[in-house]
């Protein structure tokens, strides 16, 4: 059975992003899942981990690069 859980947040980071031009829910649904600040939300190569800090990469590339081979 799904359970829904009203999670706290935080009124100053939900404001921030409301600030930033999110809506009141996008920003109270954010806040609770811990966004603190619109720039958390950029999706662009310079906010992703560096791939030496990721586990397994090195396993998983080369299981991808023995898929692609097959």
């Amino acid at each position: 059975m799904t359970k829904i859980v009203q999670r706290k947040t935080e009124l100053q980071a939900e404001q921030q992003l409301q600030a930033a031009g999110l809506s009141s829910l996008m920003a109270r649904l954010l806040a609770a899942r811990g966004v603190t600040d619109a720039t958390q939300l950029r999706a662009n190569l310079s906010g992703l981990l560096p791939p030496s800090t990721l586990t397994n990469n090195v396993a998983m590339a080369k299981l991808l690069a023995d898929y692609l081979r097959s």
